[in-house]
């Protein structure tokens, strides 16, 4: 019985563990986003006065998104819907409610966040600090 009990409590652990699980619990947050290229021309700055991703909990399938993007006339744009992780830990899928779809590279260390992905042709590195 003892056994079991303790069969049971590690398969729990390995779960709760696995990557995709972690990047999904050190995702959710409100990343204040510090450098946003395209193509290596930095945005942040020059067409863009700031931007802010907010990841909501991830419950292991899937978890909602939403990026709000201030312009240097200071009209604010807000793009959102729900995101994806792969098993590895190391990809997010934005599926915005319009239903498109974009794929990122994704690391966090600490309170520091960075996403890298070709969308359209173009290559984005989206870094941010919570």
């Amino acid at each position: 019985m003892l056994t079991l009990a303790l069969f049971v409590a590690a398969a729990g652990l390995l779960t709760s563990c696995n990557p995709e699980t972690v990047l999904g619990r050190n995702l959710e947050g409100d990343w204040n986003i510090t450098s946003f290229t395209e193509d290596g021309t930095e945005l942040i700055g020059n067409l863009l006065t700031s931007a802010e991703f907010e990841f909501g909990e991830y419950d292991g399938d899937e978890g909602s998104f939403k990026l709000t993007i201030v312009d240097f006339t200071g009209g604010t744009s807000v793009a959102q819907g729900d995101y994806e992780l792969n098993a590895d830990g190391d990809e997010v899928e934005l599926i915005y409610t319009d239903g498109s779809k974009e794929t990122y590279d994704v690391t966090v260390d600490g309170n520091e966040m960075e996403m890298v992905g070709v969308i359209d042709g173009f290559r984005y590195e989206i870094r941010g600090e919570m």
